[in-house]
């Protein structure tokens, strides 16, 4: 049976079983990278290589997910051999996102060996999913595969495969002529997946997703973008607007809730200084701790009382909400912050 969006499946954890659970440490991507993209794009016409650009934020933990697990597979690094590899932290270079185009962090681009942009992969790509990329894009520049530009995701998520789990979305559209789900899963290509008409006004497309979270939107008659009316949960974007947030499978998210026991845990390994301030505190900072095993990840526990809370992360002064929550409202002035219940 194929689980529809609202379901709350997720398993919140305190503290003492969440930080064993998340990798130590950031990953170093090694030598062979390069930090500058025309210094890149000379090396790849010098070896007429194709290359691949790896845009990620420090404080993303799916950036660290992707250092950690995708780039340094086997199978990933023998496809990936003949490659220029360039890695550019975008974590405050706005030039950089908008040059690239970027929607979400990580982002990988493949380039042929001209430069041109022939494929992207957005968001968290596990080992299996991301050789894909790296195949079709080394099969163009053998010549083996004629598609310049690709329209299509190299993961089909319409078909069921090992590891995924059934997922239908609706959407209620009684005036569209046509809505189509853009998202990470398909690297928020607008034509890739387009909804069925069910009748009613209603619009369903069913997908096969793994586990992890995902973040879309609805594209509508080609013009207007609707976060999901059914599904509570939301990202902010780079727009100054929210997208839907999607989670298959036991993801940790934050903050852990058990009873009146709250848990924050953030991963900043840059940070000098992490403190929390909220609805709880009259919003006055709160310090956070460093994690003995892992600098990089931060964390504190309060107790609170029943109701909605709103919090923010104040990092070396910089106000910032969780990246990691998936419930942030606006306040009255207009600034996005994060909130949880606590019953």
């Amino acid at each position: 049976m194929a689980r529809t969006i609202g379901t709350r499946g997720w398993m919140l954890l305190v503290v003492a079983f969440l930080w064993p659970l998340i990798p130590a440490g950031a990953a170093d991507l090694g030598e062979g990278w390069f930090r500058n993209l025309e210094l890149g794009r000379q090396a790849m016409r010098a070896k007429n290589a194709p290359g691949m650009v790896y845009l990620y934020n420090t404080r993303a933990l799916p950036c660290k997910y992707m250092e950690e697990s995708t780039l340094v597979d086997d199978r990933v690094r023998e496809l990936g051999a003949d490659f220029v590899r360039i890695a550019i932290d975008v974590t405050s270079d706005a030039a950089a996102r908008e040059r690239m185009r970027i929607i979400r962090v990580p982002t990988v681009v493949f380039l042929d060996s001209t430069g041109k942009e022939v494929d992207r992969a957005v968001g968290y790509k596990d080992p299996v999913d991301f050789a894909r990329y790296l195949d079709r894009v080394g099969q163009v520049h053998r010549g083996s595969l004629q598609a310049r530009t690709f329209e299509t995701t190299a993961i089909d998520i319409m078909t069921p495969r090992p590891g995924t789990t059934p997922v239908r979305l609706v959407f209620r559209a009684p005036q569209a002529n046509q809505v189509h789900v853009v998202g990470d899963f398909n690297d928020w290509r607008l034509d890739a997946h387009p909804m069925l008409a069910a009748g009613q006004g209603v619009w369903v497309l069913d997908v096969h997703l793994h586990q992890g979270l995902y973040e879309y939107l609805f594209y509508v008659d080609g013009r207007d973008y609707v976060v999901d009316p059914r599904n509570p949960m939301r990202k902010p974007n780079p727009y100054g607007d929210f997208n839907s947030a999607l989670l298959i499978g036991a993801r940790i998210v934050s903050p852990a809730i058990e009873g009146r026991s709250v848990t924050f845990v953030l991963y900043e390994p840059r940070a000098s200084k992490i403190e929390i301030a909220g609805t709880f505190t009259n919003w006055q900072r709160v310090p956070m701790y460093r994690n003995r095993t892992d600098p990089g990840m931060w964390g504190a526990r309060l107790d609170l009382p029943p109701g909605l809370h709103q919090y923010k992360y104040i990092i070396d002064d910089e106000w910032l909400p969780d990246p990691e929550n998936v419930f942030p409202i606006k306040d009255p002035e207009g600034n996005v912050n994060s909130s949880f219940a606590v019953r």
